[in-house]
């Protein structure tokens, strides 16, 4: 039955995986940690750290620059998400290259670095800045500031040093601290530039002859409104009176009438014109009373009812007159007049009508001069705008630089070290050999490690070496039929079977020069493979003889021929058959001496005698080439096989071992594989590739062979369960 073949490799790393490479690369993981271990011996006797800390804490921060207010200045509390950012604001400013090259310059160089030849402040800022730690906890305003140094008195001296400076340099980020020059002298300039902005506006108002524009725009608008009103009005009066002096000479015209008649016949009728002037008058009071009823009362009213009575008969009256007195209507208009005594002549009119003209076009001459004093006006009321607006610019600025000069004096006197928002809660401690910080420093050297160790040999085992190196992988991790695990045995080599000499009687067996030579270790697992072959046999009911075993490999040193001439042995002293073993490696001549001085005799030779000629241990034993050593391995071919087919199967033998060549692309072992009962892959611990033997495999499947693995020089570097082993 053909044993399947995966067609990829099971992945995954399990505890087994991982304890088998534990025990496998031990020794590398051993040296890795004992290197580890004396690194950190080393750094723990010639690198030793003193540490000093301290603790300040924020209460808030008072955030102004030289342009803001005196109280006005936003206060920050050292709680919440912004009192945790305005903390981590000043652990900033703590930790910064400033204050660390400041207290390089106040410690020195040479005390800060005393084994540098060439050390500069730089240099030393950055020694302090490696050594330098602030940090808070989550939600507290209290900064713990720690310092290391191989020198117990420069570590409590930098962390003062480092206190120090920060409180300056908090003042010059968060205050005016060393603005207070600067501020006086722009006080100074904005100060001069207010005073002439002052003057010259002082004198544009003199000279304007304007004390203020709003009022000076308000007075000459109220003119300009009443002004024009009035030339409005005496415009309509003009027009009126033009429109009375048409219509007069109008009527005078359609009557035929001129102005001496009119004159003579209101002579001799004055008491006719004085009734008609009258009716006039009336019919004005009785159309007012009529207007105020209908106020107070609807048309149905008697009263109302009476008085629109009383206008129609002095209508109707009116009308008499005219229709008897023409020229009547020419003087109607000066019923309106209101003025019995007015004399209604065309040459009174035309009078009026001039003085009208007179009063108009000295109206319109006033406006005139008005709108010229508002145009003046409001070019001037721009530039005194413009000044004004500069004045009030100048004015906020002067204040605000009065406060800020303020502010900066208060702070050019204030004590760095006496900032009220911040205080020293821990005074910088004496250097103190920093044992949690060693301890943490030894244990990552010495985890450190073994964990290099530990990637180091999982990367060789896992990536690097992917050869087969346990009997477990071949069947777990590869899915390929093992029969047997065969352990290494030294030295290294082959099973040679000395040759027997003439004055030599004994009868020794092959199992015992095996055993004497390999010390009982590998013939118990030729036997094994014995035993399992013939009962693999059994079990498929293969009884036909010959039955036909191939031993083949890799690579030569596999042990080919050491698996091959311990099998043949091991079936031989069963004595329950003769068995053949055929070398087909004719360039390898140890096997071709077996027991005798005779060489081997060919195949085909050995087949037609049935071994009567042939060397042999026993007369169940015997030994056969495909050729002539001398003829080389290129007379051998699988179409000599398939001749031989015929011989094979009518030959006397029980069982016919071949020793084959290893699987390479040019040898013919994969072409003669299918005709085998069972092939033999001797696998090497250590050496075969896992993808080459898969891919090995795969060919041997493909040409419908039977294999069983053997896997050969298993070392053992772990407990049995580990290994797989039973």
């Amino acid at each position: 039955m053909k044993a399947p073949f995966p067609e990829e490799p099971v992945s995954g790393l399990n505890l087994n995986e991982i304890l088998y490479i534990l025990f496998r690369r031990k020794g590398l993981i051993t040296l890795c940690t004992a290197i580890g271990i004396l690194s950190a011996g080393i750094y723990y006797f010639g690198f030793p750290d003193y540490e000093s800390q301290a603790k300040l804490m924020v209460r808030y921060v008072l955030e102004r620059n030289a342009l803001d207010k005196l109280d006005t200045g936003p206060q920050t509390p050292a709680s919440g998400p912004i009192g945790e950012s305005m903390i981590n604001a000043e652990v900033e400013i703590l930790t910064s290259a400033d204050v660390a090259m400041q207290v390089a310059e106040a410690i020195g160089v040479k005390r800060l670095l005393p084994d540098a030849k060439q050390a500069t402040q730089a240099a030393a800022a950055n020694a302090i800045s490696a050594g330098l730690k602030a940090s808070a906890k989550l939600g507290s305003n209290v900064i713990l500031i720690s310092y290391k140094n191989r020198d117990p008195q420069v570590t409590k001296s930098v962390l003062d040093a480092v206190v120090s400076q920060y409180f300056e340099k908090h003042m010059q980020v968060h205050r005016s601290l060393g603005t207070f020059g600067f501020v006086a002298k722009q006080t100074e300039q904005i100060s001069s530039q207010l005073q002439q902005t002052e003057e010259e506006l002082k004198r544009l108002k003199t000279n304007s002859g304007i004390v203020s524009v709003a009022d000076s725009s308000a007075n000459l608008t109220n003119v300009l409104v009443k002004s024009q009103q009035e030339l409005d009005a005496a415009e309509v009066e003009r027009a009126e009176q033009r429109a009375r002096i048409q219509e007069i000479e109008k009527l005078l015209g359609g009557l035929g009438v001129n102005s001496n008649n009119l004159a003579s016949e209101q002579t001799k009728n004055r008491k006719v014109i004085q009734e008609y002037q009258i009716l006039g008058m009336r019919l004005d009071d009785m159309h007012g009373r009529e207007r105020e009823l209908l106020a107070k009362y609807t048309v149905e009213h008697p009263q109302v009812r009476i008085v629109q009575s009383q206008i129609a008969e002095l209508e109707s009256r009116r009308r008499e007159l005219e229709k008897v007195y023409p020229y009547l209507m020419g003087t109607a208009a000066a019923v309106a007049t209101n003025s019995p005594s007015v004399r209604f002549d065309l040459v009174t009119e035309k009078t009026r009508l001039a003085s009208m003209d007179a009063k108009a076009d000295t109206l319109s001459a006033q406006l005139r001069s008005f709108q010229e004093k508002s145009g003046l006006l409001s070019q001037k009321a721009i530039e005194i705008a413009q000044l004004e607006r500069k004045r009030e610019i100048e004015e906020t600025n002067y204040r605000y630089s009065q406060t800020s000069l303020e502010k900066a004096r208060i702070d050019e006197a204030l004590d760095p070290s006496k900032i009220p928002n911040i205080s020293v809660v821990q005074s910088p401690t004496e250097g103190i050999r920093d044992a949690k910080g060693t301890n943490k420093i030894l244990l990552g050297l010495i985890f450190g490690g073994l964990g290099v160790g530990l990637v180091i040999a999982f990367l060789i085992e896992k990536v690097v070496d992917r050869t087969v190196k346990r009997a477990l992988e071949i069947e777990s991790k590869l899915g390929l039929p093992l029969l047997v695990s065969i352990p290494y045995v030294p030295p290294s080599g082959h099973l040679r079977l000395p040759p027997q000499s003439e004055n030599d009687d004994s009868s020794a067996t092959l199992q015992e020069i095996a055993r004497s030579e390999l010390g009982h270790q590998i013939v118990p697992f030729f036997e094994a493979i014995r035993d399992r072959l013939i009962l693999y046999f059994k079990l498929n009911r293969l009884v036909r003889k010959p039955k036909l075993i191939a031993v083949t490999a890799l690579t030569r040193e596999a042990g080919i021929s050491t698996v091959a001439e311990g099998l043949a042995a091991s079936i031989s002293e069963l004595g329950d058959g003769k068995v053949l073993l055929v070398n087909m490696n004719v360039e390898h001549t140890e096997i071709q001496q077996f027991r005798t001085e005779k060489s081997a005799g060919s195949l085909v030779e050995v087949l037609q005698t049935g071994g009567a000629d042939a060397p042999g241990d026993s007369e169940h034993h015997y030994l056969a080439t495909v050729s002539h050593a001398h003829a080389g391995s290129a007379q051998f071919a699988p179409k000599n096989f398939y001749d031989l087919i015929p011989h094979i199967k009518s030959s006397s033998f029980d069982y016919i071992i071949f020793d084959m060549p290893p699987l390479t692309q040019t040898s013919a072992t994969v072409a003669l594989a299918g005709f085998m009962d069972k092939v033999l892959l001797v696998v090497e611990a250590g050496k075969t590739h896992e993808d080459t033997l898969r891919r090995s495999c795969k060919e041997l499947a493909a040409a419908k062979a039977d294999v069983s693995c053997v896997f050969n020089k298993a070392r053992s570097c772990a407990p049995k369960f580990i290994e797989g082993e039973i």
